[in-house]
């Protein structure tokens, strides 16, 4: 998975300056979750239900990057095993004990975004294969997922 967090606004870069040096600010942290935490919320999104609607969806999304005439290679099964455990994932923190097509979407671009490969006449960078992941996403049916199948 690969997440973008970006560069710090003027303010925040120049207080970064001022403060470098002067402490160690890795001192200061403190532990937001143990170990056992983790494996604890690891376990609970392993067991969170993903319907046969959702996953249908995702082996959509996979087979859709596969086909499209700028990559020059799709995702195979490990990306789309990552996407259905990265969308658990969400799921559980955002507190529901089932995946929705938004936790798929959400997910996707983190998960198999770099995984795609771009053919060099369409260029490099993150701003090509976002725009490739959105014209997926737009052209993918989203399934109906009524409640009781969830």
């Amino acid at each position: 998975m690969r997440i973008e967090i970006g560069y710090p606004d003027a303010e925040s870069e120049a207080s970064l300056l001022e403060t470098h040096g002067a402490s160690e600010p890795l001192d200061a942290l403190a532990p937001v979750a143990t170990p056992e935490d983790m494996v604890a919320l690891a376990t609970r999104a392993r067991g969170v239900h993903t319907s046969p609607l959702i996953q249908h969806y995702i082996v959509q999304i996979a087979n859709a990057t596969r086909s499209i005439r700028r990559s020059c290679s799709g995702c195979h099964r490990g990306p789309a095993l990552g996407l259905q455990r990265a969308a658990r994932a969400r799921a559980v923190l955002e507190g529901r004990e089932f995946v929705t097509p938004d936790d798929v979407k959400i997910m996707a671009e983190p998960v198999i975004g770099h995984r795609l490969e771009l053919r060099a006449a369409v260029g490099r960078g993150r701003a090509p294969v976002s725009a490739v992941l959105e014209e997926i996403l737009a052209k993918v049916p989203v399934p109906d997922c009524p409640a009781g199948q969830r």
